[in-house]
This record gives structure tokens, C-alpha cells and sequence, in this order.
């Protein structure tokens, strides 16, 4: 949370509710320093979680059951994507992904890819984006980049909302 209040987005995470739409919405961090939640209003929480910790998926297979969570969204198809995956087998829940980046700009503004290998985030992404109930794209680019990476045709929308990658 800290790291995206210095970036100036946390603001951002108030916009998951869709102006009303969703009753309650966590924001899940799952690679963070240390485990904490935070409450940002009636409607919004923010959980975080130690990176590493082998529990974490059964934590938000408890969270999800406990808290009746009826969607499950991933803010990126490598590292959100995967969990949101799994979680959905695991809870049989729908999940969706948010493409916020033409990842092919951010490994030119970067240098880097962002699973450490290109061909890993062509698999992975691939794999998360043909697998979800939905695919948005935040931007042109970003929708476009994830038609070319796997994601259905059928099942990808251009959504226009914050939090789009600067570099477009």
C-alpha cells in the first residue's frame, strides 16, 4: 500500500468498487513485507500478506469462503493472474484479469520482463488470460497487447479505468 501511495495510485484501489456496483471489495497484496490489513472505508480493504509465506493461498481460500466473495479480479496476468487462477479452482469462484499494460512498452520503458524471462511471461500470461471469464484492458494498447497474448477474443473488453501504466 505504501509503495502505490508513493507512486500517487493508491487512490485507485477506491475505484474496484465500480461507482457502487460491488457491495465490498479486497484489495489483496500478496508479496509484501509483512502481513496487516487496512481498512480504507465501509466498502474497501486492503489485506496484505508476507511474500513467501507457503499459507497464503489457504488464507485467501479462508478470507474468500468467510467473507463470501463472489469474483475474484487480478490487476496483471503474471503475478495477481496466477494466484487469481488458482483461487478460482480452489474456491470455484469466476475470476477475471485487468491488463492495465502493454507489457512489450513496459519492458522497453523497463528493460525487463516481468517474470525474469520473456518467454515465461508469454506462457504464464497465455495461460492466465485464455483460462479467465474476462479480459480488460485498460487502454487501447493494453487490450490489444492482450488479444496477441492469449486472451479470448470473445472475452476481451476494452474498460477504460485508473490505474493505467504511465508509459501509456
Amino acid at each position: 500500500y505504501e509503495a502505490l501511495a508513493a507512486k500517487g495510485v493508491s487512490s485507485h484501489i477506491l475505484q474496484r468498487d465500480l461507482d457502487g456496483y460491488w457491495d465490498k471489495v479486497i484489495t489483496v497484496h500478496p508479496f509484501c513485507e509483512r502481513e496487516r490489513t487496512i481498512q480504507l472505508s465501509d466498502r474497501h480493504t486492503v489485506r496484505e500478506y508476507r511474500r513467501f509465506d507457503p499459507m497464503v493461498i489457504f488464507k485467501l481460500c479462508l478470507l474468500a469462503r468467510r467473507e463470501k466473495v463472489t469474483a475474484i479480479k487480478a490487476h496483471d496476468p503474471h503475478f495477481t493472474g496466477v494466484l487469481a487462477l488458482i483461487l478460482s479452482r480452489l474456491c470455484r469462484l469466476p475470476y477475471v484479469v485487468m491488463i492495465c499494460s502493454s507489457y512489450e512498452l513496459v519492458r522497453k520503458e523497463y528493460g525487463h520482463a516481468q517474470l525474469r524471462f520473456d518467454w515465461l511471461d508469454r506462457v504464464v500470461a497465455r495461460t492466465t488470460m485464455s483460462k479467465a471469464g474476462a479480459v480488460f484492458g485498460g487502454s487501447a494498447d493494453a487490450g490489444l497487447w492482450a488479444l496477441r497474448n492469449g486472451a479470448m477474443r470473445t472475452r476481451a473488453f476494452l474498460v477504460r479505468t485508473g490505474g493505467v501504466a504511465t508509459c501509456h
